[in-house]
């Protein structure tokens, strides 16, 4: 309902990748909802202030309204929902295989240009986040953002990036 959280992934030996980034109005472990019992994988992680709605989907499924009409646009939506999760998960993976820091960084750039229609746009993470997410190191994502700067491909501040 308010602010933004990120599914990370903590591993034994303490470090950690970020999975994806959930903004204002969107949902997150819907799967886990849909299977009872089931053990999670990953942690979800505010990355501001945020307030998050816990719905039980069991009851919204097998509810006794059968009247109504909404179990099946639930399904419906939550479907829709499952298919372009599917799809983000997807993206990331087009994101981390490359084999460069700087591949890796332009495939990301250019989905974030394209899911916005634009040549310039935020992205939802800070530098090291940002690492994470590509699984990269910082110091060598920094440098590439640098070289990339300097050879006039892009323009960033923080999260502010511009493709040229």
């Amino acid at each position: 309902e308010e602010g933004s959280v990120n599914i990370t992934v903590n591993f034994y030996c303490g470090t950690s990748n970020i999975f994806g980034h959930i903004a204002k109005g969107e949902i997150f472990a819907e799967t886990y909802a849909a299977i009872p019992n089931k053990k999670l994988i990953c942690d979800v992680v505010a990355a501001e202030n945020s307030k998050i709605l816990f719905i039980d989907i069991n009851k919204l499924i097998n509810g006794t309204c059968s009247s109504c009409g909404c179990h099946g646009i639930i399904i419906h939506n939550l479907l829709q929902i499952s298919a372009e999760k599917n799809l983000k998960l997807s993206s990331r993976m087009l994101h981390t295989a490359p084999k460069t820091v700087r591949g890796r960084l332009l495939s990301y750039l250019t989905w974030q240009a394209a899911k916005n229609e634009s040549r310039e746009f935020h992205i939802p993470f800070t530098r090291q986040q940002l690492a994470d997410y590509l699984e990269v190191d910082r110091s060598g994502l920094s440098a590439v953002i640098g070289k990339l700067k300097k050879s006039g491909k892009i323009k960033c501040r923080k999260d502010l990036f511009e493709l040229l």
